[in-house]
């Protein structure tokens, strides 16, 4: 029987990729390849600041400057976060967020074709 306390807990988690996913949200990118269901996924380990913050940029080109930073104060990006939660467990992460990533499928053209950034 599962306990209240294990809700968080994923046994089939990855427990390494959870590990280098807090310490990319501490700052430190690294290159990465994963194997998934047949494809490789391939691309560059960001935090979570990273992304949002690159997020909140592109989805608000063309925005003034005020919907910008209203936007950002939504994610938490307008004040110092990046290292602020030593104390996370990083046995509860389930995501990650890559920069420049390409999925690489048998008998296909990789995606994207086109470089976004």
């Amino acid at each position: 029987m599962k306990k209240d306390n294990d809700a968080d807990h994923n046994e089939s988690a990855d427990g390494l990729l959870q590990l280098v996913t807090h310490f990319s949200n501490k700052g430190l990118n690294l290159p990465i390849t994963l194997f998934v269901k047949g494809s490789i996924i391939s691309g560059t380990l960001i935090g979570r600041t990273e992304y949002l913050d690159q997020f909140s940029s592109d989805f608000t080109i063309g925005w003034g400057k005020e919907s910008t930073d209203a936007l950002k104060d939504a994610f938490g990006l307008n004040k110092e976060t990046e290292g602020d939660d030593d104390d996370d467990d990083f046995r509860t992460l389930h995501y990650i967020h890559l920069k420049d990533a390409k999925v690489f499928s048998p008998g296909k053209q990789p995606l994207p074709r086109l470089r976004t950034h």
